[in-house]
């Protein structure tokens, strides 16, 4: 009998059974280890990626703060600085209307700018703001002015105050002239001729709510500015010329003018020669181109004298017209004389000059005011062929 229990041996069937059977278990193991660190990591990278997204979250939030506070200091630093330009302007603007209104309180007797000339109580001188550029006081050193008008006050008021005034204080009313006058300048004309030394004529005028003053001459008072609104009216006719006439080719004076005048070519009752009449069509103004006398050795004086003699023997002996003044000047490259005419109802001018052409002389003649128009003839008109 043995001594020890019998052990039988394993088959070597069984063995590989069991080998086989231990590494599926390791390679489970191994599966399942590599399976969990996949999730792990992956669980990580997530965890990362969400961190990650936080942070850069945080960060744009710090950029937008960071830019909204630069915005708000940038906007506290320009209202600062748009504050302090304000205070220094304000300041600046309240010292300058304490010069100015220094300036006014001294002219509340006279206009400022101009001596002896009272101010229209309550008036306000216009520029009073910007008195002390050089715009405005070259403005009063030409003897020129600006006020505005109190708000209760009219042009009528206005031009009763200075009749009265004015006149107390030794001036002399000599026109006044309506806006839209054919002849002059709108206004209230003055004058001052003291005993001795030179007068001085004054305008009073108004354009909307205020009242503008000028000094002039004594002669452009009595006129109404007669001279500077021919100037101007012929300035307005050469703007117009772009829609303008002329005279035929076969008249012996060549001329453009506005299309506002109309033209009539007739026979003329002092010679057996057309002349020429023109009209306007916005006015009762007219000038005629008329022939007088052939060249003669008289001299053209003498025959523009007779000429205004042949005119007055048509009018009323109260209403002649009378040579004011006299002068050689130059027409169409010809020598002629200007004539001053002035009646108790109104003023003329009148030249005479030859045409080279057929030797005739023609006198040139405006007896109802059309200066402006006369005066553009006598700059424009040429010898037809030259």
């Amino acid at each position: 009998m043995p001594l020890l229990p019998f052990k039988r041996k394993k088959k070597s069937s069984d063995n590989k059974l069991i080998r086989r059977n231990r590494k599926n278990v390791l390679s489970l193991l191994r599966r399942s280890q590599k399976t969990n660190a996949t999730k792990a990591i992956r669980s990580k990278k997530k965890s990362n990626r969400s961190g990650r997204s936080q942070r850069m979250k945080k960060k744009l939030w710090s950029r937008i703060k960071k830019y909204l506070l630069y915005v708000i200091l940038l906007a506290l630093g320009v209202g600062l600085i748009f504050v302090a330009v304000r205070s220094v302007l304000d300041i600046k603007g309240r010292s300058n209307n304490q010069g100015s209104d220094m300036i006014i309180m001294t002219s509340d007797e006279d206009v400022l700018g101009i001596d002896g000339v009272p101010s229209y109580p309550g008036a306000v001188f216009m520029f009073r703001r910007n008195v002390k550029t050089d715009l405005v006081q070259d403005f009063l050193s030409k003897g020129r002015s600006a006020y505005i008008m109190p708000t209760d006050a009219e042009w009528d008021d206005v031009k009763k105050y200075y009749s009265r005034e004015l006149v107390d204080l030794g001036w002399t009313h000599e026109l006044s002239i309506d806006f839209g006058d054919e002849k002059m300048m709108d206004g209230e004309y003055y004058t001052f001729e003291p005993d001795s030394g030179v007068g001085q004529g004054l305008r009073i005028y108004t354009k909307f709510n205020d009242i503008w003053y000028e000094t002039i001459t004594v002669s452009e008072a009595k006129s109404g500015l007669a001279d500077r609104f021919a100037q101007e009216k012929e300035l307005e006719m050469i703007i117009e010329m772009s829609s303008g006439d002329s005279l035929p080719d076969s008249y012996p004076w060549a001329l453009d003018f506005p299309k506002k005048w109309s033209y009539e070519i007739r026979k003329s009752d002092l010679l057996d020669i057309e002349l020429v009449e023109f009209t306007s069509s916005d006015s009762d103004g007219s000038l005629v181109i008329e022939p007088v006398d052939f060249s003669s050795l008289e001299g053209l004086k003498t025959i523009g004298v007779s000429f205004v003699e042949e005119i007055n023997t048509h009018r009323d002996s109260e209403d002649k017209f009378e040579i004011v003044s006299d002068s050689e000047i130059e027409v169409a490259d010809q020598d002629g004389v200007f004539f001053e005419l002035r009646s108790s109802t109104g003023e003329g001018r009148l030249c005479v000059t030859t045409n080279p052409n057929n030797g005739v002389v023609y006198a040139i003649l405006t007896l109802n005011g059309e200066i402006g128009f006369f005066n553009y003839v006598l700059d424009n008109l040429e010898i037809t062929g030259d």
